[in-house]
């Protein structure tokens, strides 16, 4: 799904809480922008790298991703360590999202969505593995 969608769709699910499930499995068909703070290398990303966490609102930690690189942007200025942004399936943060970590898809904005670890957990293990 395009950024721009996904976006009008964390907004609606702002006011619509139902839509919430909608929202779940658009985000499980889209591309987001994970950062990072190493890039890639020969194509693929050092077995070392560290993903951007933050303190989460709701008092667990989350892995944080954005709807682009852009929304990433104002991120990266802000923590030096993390520069780059992978831009890849959001089912690939699900699988380097590990308890007791949730995730956040745009945090900092005013439409947001936050995943509990519970429900990273529960989505991870309903994915294929690759």
């Amino acid at each position: 799904m395009h950024a721009n969608e996904l976006e009008a769709l964390i907004i609606r699910t702002t006011s619509e809480p139902a839509l919430r499930p909608e929202l779940i499995t658009t985000l499980l068909r889209s591309r987001v922008a994970v950062p990072l703070d190493k890039g890639l290398e020969n194509g693929a990303l050092p077995a070392d790298f560290k993903s951007m966490t933050l303190n989460g609102p709701r008092g667990f930690p989350v892995l944080a991703v954005f709807t682009s690189p852009d929304k990433a942007a104002p991120w990266l200025k802000e923590q030096p360590e993390f520069q780059h942004a992978l831009v890849t399936e959001f089912n690939w943060a699900l699988k380097i999202t590990r308890p007791p970590f949730g995730i956040a898809v745009n945090p900092g904005y005013k439409h947001s969505v936050v995943l509990s670890p519970a429900e990273v957990e529960g989505l991870a293990a309903r994915q294929p593995e690759t």
